[in-house]
């Protein structure tokens, strides 16, 4: 995997949140619209519409989420087979967790520029 892929998908992990927040809001619309075509004698078509297009968004918003999971784990089998320690920490730190390079660089105890110019060099940029 190279840089621009893992830059690409950096922040997979706040996209799956979000994701599962907007499934869950959709689900949530949907069944209250749901309960309201069961309680009427005569449901309006406008109700109907309404709980097609939720469940239309809700399925599209699924694969989204089944995508993302997929580029997720292909991330992390990557960062995963890295065998150095060092470079395996520093590549989850910014590419899953999204932490600034002076935040890794911190953590680790190293400077910015070295932690950086590490994780290029690896990555063969």
């Amino acid at each position: 995997m190279d840089y621009q892929t893992l830059m690409n998908r950096r922040g997979i992990e706040k996209e799956i949140r979000q994701l599962e927040r907007d499934i869950a809001r959709k689900e949530t619309e949907k069944a209250a619209a749901t309960s309201v075509l069961s309680h009427s004698p005569r449901a309006p078509s406008i109700s109907n519409d309404k709980v097609a297009r939720l469940a239309t968004e809700i399925v599209y918003l699924q694969g989204e989420l089944k995508r993302c999971e997929a580029e997720r784990k292909a991330v992390w089998e990557y960062i995963s087979s890295i065998e150095d320690s060092t470079m395996r920490t520093a590549m989850r730190k910014y590419f899953v967790q999204c932490k600034p390079w002076t935040v890794v660089a911190s953590e680790m105890n190293y400077d910015e520029s070295t932690i950086r110019r590490k994780v290029g060099k690896f990555l063969g940029r």
